[in-house]
């Protein structure tokens, strides 16, 4: 299998986590779709140009989307971490959350975290104020939720934790969650996983890169 991904990309973080857990054996390669010919060569692998995307060539599939992929691997990449449960409702409760994570959690973290990057000019005020009032709502449900859980399903670490790590890494960089005691414990136990461990120092490098 190989990865296409990019390491600061909540998303492509939620992906080298799950193949971690999996111990799934695969190559990676970075696509900076920054740079026009990289995005111009990576569309003709990947027509939505979006990472991550996953090739099983043994399989000759072609998987995009970071929660699809994971269903993928958790079908096709047995062994490590079970990812998603066999039970049909824990099942349905783990694809929630990580709908919740990445709908509720990630996208308004990324929005703030873009926004900053624009000119003045050109900056949306109403659309950052808005995703800042997403977070600080979903921070306080998930502290209510977590206050006597470990993981999001209980005792069981799961895609919605792998969705958790991701989207808690990125959104409390610009909307920090320390007043939120139950979720901020919670982020300590998702940053002590080894497979986070790795995938954040992954960030850590790239970004001491320049």
């Amino acid at each position: 299998m190989k990865l296409y991904y990019f390491p600061l990309s909540p998303y492509s973080q939620k992906v080298l986590i799950a193949l971690d857990e999996k111990g799934t054996q695969h190559t990676t390669e970075v696509v900076n779709l920054g740079d026009a010919g990289a995005r111009a060569a990576f569309e003709k692998i990947n027509r939505f140009g979006k990472v991550p995307f996953l090739v099983d060539e043994k399989r000759d599939w072609k998987i995009p989307e970071s929660s699809i992929i994971i269903e993928y691997l958790e079908e096709h990449a047995k062994g490590g971490t079970q990812l998603i449960p066999s039970d049909p409702d824990l099942a349905r409760q783990a694809r929630f959350h990580d709908r919740v994570f990445d709908l509720y959690v990630t996208e308004p973290a990324v929005k703030i975290l873009f926004d900053g990057r624009r000119p003045e000019d050109k900056r949306d005020a109403m659309g950052v104020e808005s995703a800042q009032k997403r977070l600080d709502k979903t921070y306080a449900m998930l502290d209510d939720y977590l206050a006597k859980r470990t993981w999001m399903l209980g005792d069981a670490f799961s895609i919605a934790d792998i969705s958790a790590a991701a989207a808690l890494g990125v959104a409390n960089m610009v909307r920090p969650f320390a007043a939120h005691k139950n979720l901020a414990a919670y982020f300590g136990r998702l940053a002590e996983r080894p497979s986070v461990q790795r995938a954040f120092k992954q960030v850590q490098e790239f970004m001491a890169r320049g």
